[in-house]
Parts: structure tokens; sequence; C-alpha cells
């Protein structure tokens, strides 16, 4: 799989992150977005949470995906964040399909 405008960071968040906490979610996005723009042009985030009583474990919880306007966008944030730390855990960054 080689290098697409769409990079997804996982080991991000721990399921006991509280992902249902409106306000708390809203940080978490905030915080992503002002660092995912120092890598170029976003096009958009997804952070996948639980919804109100539902498995904190459902697919996508705990990742961020981040959809740049160009491959050398992409390719910079994936470099850049593979293996950094945030809220005591270390982040894998890889490229994912556009589709």
């Amino acid at each position: 799989a080689g290098a697409t405008k769409v990079v997804r960071l996982t080991k991000m968040l721990s399921p006991d992150n509280r992902l249902e906490d409106d306000d708390e979610f809203e940080d978490l996005v905030e915080d992503v977005i002002e660092e995912a723009r120092t890598f170029g042009n976003l096009v958009k985030v997804v952070i996948p949470r639980p919804s109100p009583g539902s498995n904190p474990a459902v697919a996508g919880v705990g990742k961020a995906f981040l959809e740049y306007a160009c491959l050398d966008s992409s390719s910079h944030c994936r470099r850049s964040m593979d293996r950094r730390w945030f809220a005591g855990r270390r982040i894998a960054a890889g490229f994912y399909p556009e589709e």
C-alpha cells in the first residue's frame, strides 16, 4: 500500500478516554486539528467515538483519520506523527485508503 492523502493515527486514545463527554471530545478534536494543520492543507478530520451507552471498543474508536489536499502534506504528517507521544501514548501513523 503506497502513500495516500489520508493518514490514520492509531494508539492515540485508550478506551478509558472519555470520548462520550462532548466538551472533552471537542477539546481533543481542536488539538488534533491544530497539530494536523501544521503539515499542510487539511481537508477533513474524522475521530470516531462511541455513541452513549455503547461499547467503547467499537471499530475506529481511539483512531483519527486526517485527509489532506495533497500527498506532500499527508506524507509530512505521517513521518512527523509516527511514534510521537500524545496524552501519554505513542501514536502509530500510517496511510489509509482514500475511498
